[in-house]
């Protein structure tokens, strides 16, 4: 409406400008997408998501994470363990010719875990998963390291990620007057890079780390210390091949 020469809007007009709109909103919109054009481009989105898959595979990648994480935990249990054996070098680090395993089991002796055997004069222990991650010396690592000047490094013991026997995935501690700590990796990536500089020549996948890469009785370069019936890791599935050794 026009008054005075200046132009104005009151409710009623507004009113019909927007209920103009709407209906120009809804008689555009019944022109939308076709069914032939909305599975054009689902079509391109699945082959879009298969690229990405393919691409980033996120097994592998889950694998890295866990093998990232397996050498940060033997590298914060490395440290802990160096340091309890300077600060406190007359407290026990644990029983000789004994490798201990950080998968829980009700038995001592690890029994239940279908682990391989060992060279005479050597065991296994376990302990249960109640008192697993105990830095108290009642965990898997048999370490008080509460005694430790300074507190005990660590709130807890890392477990490796996966922890079973049937993959060989899990961690090992052997003492005797010094130590050594072990984890398989399991991811290209990381595999790759251990077998360019392996810690033990005899098994590229594993990493051994500590103060004497000879004690495992599991995993060893030393012919002195490898089980009656071992477990070499086959490279093309990672899995661990039974072999007796040659007598005679």
């Amino acid at each position: 409406m026009i008054k005075g020469g200046k132009t104005l809007f009151y409710f009623s007009d507004f009113k019909r400008a927007v209920i103009w709109s709407k209906r120009q909103f809804f008689t555009n919109s019944s022109n939308g997408f076709t069914l032939i054009e909305i599975l054009v481009v689902i079509a391109l989105l699945a082959v879009l998501a298969t690229a990405v898959v393919l691409v980033l595979n996120p097994a592998e990648l889950l694998k890295e994470g866990r093998d990232s994480t397996r050498l940060s935990d033997l590298a914060s249990l490395n440290t802990a363990l160096a340091l309890f054996q300077v600060d406190q070098y007359d407290q026990n680090m644990g029983t000789a010719s004994t490798t201990y395993i950080s998968i829980p089991d009700t038995s001592p002796t690890c029994s239940d875990l279908g682990l391989p055997a060992l060279s005479i004069g050597w065991s296994y222990h376990c302990v249960p998963a109640a008192s697993s991650s105990a830095v108290n010396g009642t965990g898997w690592v048999p370490v008080n390291f509460n005694l430790i000047s300074s507190g005990a490094p660590l709130p807890r013991l890392p477990v490796d990620p996966i922890n079973s026997t049937s993959t060989g995935e899990y961690y090992t501690y052997t003492p005797g007057g010094s130590f050594e700590l072990t984890a398989l990796m399991e991811s290209t990536k990381y595999r790759s890079q251990v077998n360019a500089n392996p810690s033990l020549l005899s098994y590229p996948n594993v990493v051994a780390i500590g103060s004497d890469l000879n004690l495992s009785p599991i995993y060893s370069d030393n012919p002195t210390t490898l089980p009656v019936a071992y477990w070499p890791l086959d490279e093309d599935t990672g899995r661990r091949q039974a072999i007796l050794p040659a007598t005679g």
